[in-house]
């Protein structure tokens, strides 16, 4: 029998609220099975999603729905609606609050002034092409936002911060759906010009429950090849890269996915550390919540084996 994982104190607590987003997801997609238009467990994800931020983050932070308003858009200019936006709590005003007695404060959208707002979370229920493609397009919606910099001086900043980042989650990966390496492909062609931090899947099919996995954005100094091909490597692969294409500056971007113990521990503190404008992309933010891999005699990270 493989050795059960050991990791840092705590390590498996943390983990329990990935479970029970997890959990409150399923249940969701359950009942959600009998109605012709299958979109409740989205939106159970989005709220889930927003209830374990507001209690994982600082109180300096506050985590809502709703709209990213810049003062130098004209009123003709419409705001879209976002999943999660992470923002300034003791600086920012609230242009509004949409009220809606269905709706915990968390889900009440509000409209947040662009320079205060710190990351926007795209919030999907299924990892495939279509709903990659869906969110990245809803995140470069942002673009108008962020082709510019406000000078520290400016009085009327119409920018999102320079630290603003964007993410986005996914709750799973389905069997059906390991295959498709479009999905994959395009993280690599984002259009947003900056602070794109990838995203976190919680979990895949086949995998222990305690796996996740990260989508990371690399660059090479050469073109590589999709390793997802129904004769290679899958989305369920422990490691898959996306094709790598061209930029204009000579280099080679594409994606790169890895499932473990580590990653959704390490999106987490990654989140904060950026957030708190501490993030080191070579170094780990925080080693709570890590769990170490299993050893190399043990199934890998696929569920039962001997």
């Amino acid at each position: 029998m493989a050795q059960e994982p050991t990791g840092t104190q705590g390590w498996r607590q943390f983990h329990s609220s990935k479970e029970r987003m997890l959990a409150e997801y399923d249940r969701a997609r359950s009942l959600a099975s009998i109605r012709e238009v299958q979109t409740f467990h989205g939106n159970v994800a989005e709220s889930e999603l927003r209830r374990w931020l507001e209690g994982f983050l600082p109180k300096r932070f506050g985590v809502t729905s709703g709209y990213v308003i810049s003062q130098g858009q004209r009123d003709t200019t419409k705001a879209p609606h976002f999943d999660v936006i992470i923002y300034d709590a003791l600086e920012s005003p609230v242009l509004w609050i949409e009220e809606s007695s269905d709706l915990s404060p968390a889900g009440q959208a509000r409209g947040i002034p662009a320079e205060y707002v710190r990351s926007v979370i795209e919030v999907k229920a299924a990892f495939s092409t279509r709903t990659v493609r869906d969110a990245l397009e809803h995140l470069s919606e942002l673009e108008p936002l962020l082709i510019g910099v406000d000078p520290s001086e400016e009085r009327y900043k119409r920018y999102l911060p320079p630290s603003f980042f964007a993410s986005t989650v996914f709750f799973e990966v389905r069997k059906e759906d390991q295959f498709q390496a479009e999905a994959l492909n395009l993280f690599g062609k984002i259009a947003l010009p900056r602070g794109f931090f990838g995203g976190i899947i919680l979990r895949g099919e086949g995998f222990q429950p305690l796996v996740s996995a990260r989508v990371d954005i690399a660059a090479s100094a050469q073109a590589v090849a999709s390793t997802v091909a129904p004769e290679g490597g899958s989305l369920l692969s422990p490691f898959s890269f996306s094709d790598f294409v061209p930029t204009s500056n000579g280099e080679f971007m594409g994606a790169v996915l890895k499932w473990s113990l580590v990653e959704f521990p390490a999106f987490a503190f990654d989140t904060l550390a950026a957030l708190s404008g501490t993030y080191d992309l070579t170094r780990v933010s925080s080693f709570h919540g890590m769990g170490w891999p299993l050893p190399p005699n043990a199934p890998n990270i696929a569920k039962g084996g001997a």
